[in-house]
């Protein structure tokens, strides 16, 4: 539901949904928004989706202006402000505006305690983003100038066809506790977008993931670093990952035993070559756009100098379930999510299993590795998980002590004791 966000500027209302928050005074950003990003939180949202898609006015019409809490935060910097910030930093980048800038802004979730949110920055009545903004806390620095090192990077290193599916990096600064990274803003919806707005989401299946790892390949083969033997990487990085999952506490048994059962059934793959790549490292289905045939990748704040294409393909595959509309307009736990995409007998989890596949005869490598890599990435997930800063939401330490997603995914693989979709 669309409901107005006090404390703004009179001249600078904001209209919010979920985590967005869309200026009232421009009809090109609430259209753009409607368009491109507006995923329904409901049924009943649902079912008025295809009128809010008609027309921006109709779309503002339908829903009443009630709040709507779950699952959002409020941003942690002005409109206003940034508004009067941006025009300048644009111009030192080469991008002219006209200065009355409206931001589409998109805040960070209820539990993360990054801070960070997203400005899509539109120039006065221009239809599309002249680019976007991404806004960080302290806690959000280094993944910011990650990504601008990461984007600086690939435009060298890319073919130009490819640079063009990829952010290109304006500027990034620091202003007072934010630091700010300034990109290009890339044209299409996100899989997220076309999945859960679509009335028949497994028409859609074949599609995504032949233009997600179609890229993905593509991308591999373009920043291919080396090829290492398996026994090599197992014990230079893989079986660390593994330690390191048990050392932070709270495996099971059934946990070590599969760690252990992982670990000797390795041997067998000792001779194999793995080839080495960048890795983009946030493969979700929200950070994939889809614009006619061509495809493009957002959020690089996570990428890697070298890894296996196989955790990228993986972590897609994972979101994919995670996003995907098994109830009508509404969602699964991540768990059941997870076993209906890997482990139940679904149109889905056998089109998952076929294209997993396949990825592996493109990339050269044999299929029985995605079950060992399926562990690493969901112990990778875990440690990471844990290292993160409690949130405000976790100050109670009977909910800290909750366990988290990626570990419940990790405890759901390892005690599946049986063969997931890809064999």
């Amino acid at each position: 539901m669309l409901t107005e966000v006090k404390g703004m500027s009179k001249n600078n209302r904001h209209y919010r949904h979920g985590r967005f928050a869309i200026p009232a005074d421009s009809r090109a950003a609430l259209d753009f928004y409607f368009r491109h990003l507006f995923v329904p939180h409901s049924r009943r949202e649902f079912l008025l989706t295809p009128l809010a898609g008609q027309s921006s006015i109709l779309g503002k019409l339908l829903f009443p202006r009630e709040a709507d809490k779950n699952g959002q935060k409020e941003a942690s910097i002005s409109p206003d402000y940034w508004a009067s910030v941006l025009p300048d930093r644009l111009a030192r980048a080469g991008i002219n505006s006209s200065g009355d800038l409206k931001l589409l802004l998109l805040g960070d979730y209820a539990d993360s305690a990054r801070g960070s949110s997203v400005a899509f920055v539109f120039d006065d009545s221009a239809v599309t983003p002249l680019a976007v903004a991404k806004i960080g806390s302290r806690a959000h620095r280094r993944a910011l100038k990650n990504e601008f090192r990461t984007l600086r990077t690939l435009s060298r290193v890319l073919p130009a066809e490819m640079s063009a599916t990829v952010p290109e990096a304006f500027d990034l600064f620091e202003d007072s506790e934010f630091t700010v990274l300034l990109e290009s803003a890339l044209p299409g919806s996100s899989v997220h977008f076309e999945m859960r707005r679509g009335w028949a989401p497994f028409k859609l299946v074949e599609k995504h993931f032949s233009m997600a790892f179609g890229w993905l390949g593509d991308f591999q083969r373009a920043t291919l670093t080396r090829k290492i033997s398996f026994r090599d990487l197992l014990d230079a990085e893989i079986l660390d990952c593994f330690r390191r999952l048990q050392k932070i506490g709270g495996t099971s048994k059934a946990e070590d035993e599969f760690i252990d059962e992982t670990s000797s059934k390795a041997a067998r793959f000792e001779n194999e070559e793995i080839p080495l790549a960048m890795l983009q490292g946030d493969f979700w289905t929200r950070n994939i756009l889809v614009d006619g045939e061509q495809t493009s990748v957002l959020d690089w704040e996570h990428a890697r100098a070298e890894g296996c294409p196989l955790e990228d393909a993986l972590l897609f595959a994972i979101s994919y379930g995670r996003s995907y509309a098994w109830r009508f307009g509404r969602w699964l736990s991540p768990g059941e999510a997870f076993r209906r995409t890997f482990y139940e007998e679904s149109r889905l989890s056998a089109a998952v299993g076929g294209h997993l596949q396949k990825f592996c005869r493109e990339l050269g490598v044999t299929g029985k590795l995605l079950a060992f890599f399926l562990a690493v990435l969901l112990a990778r997930k875990a440690i990471e998980e844990v290292s993160e800063k409690p949130s405000a939401t976790e100050t109670d330490k009977s909910i800290s002590k909750e366990v988290k997603p990626w570990r419940s995914l990790f405890r759901e693989y390892a005690t599946a004791r049986k063969n997931a979709c890809f064999g």
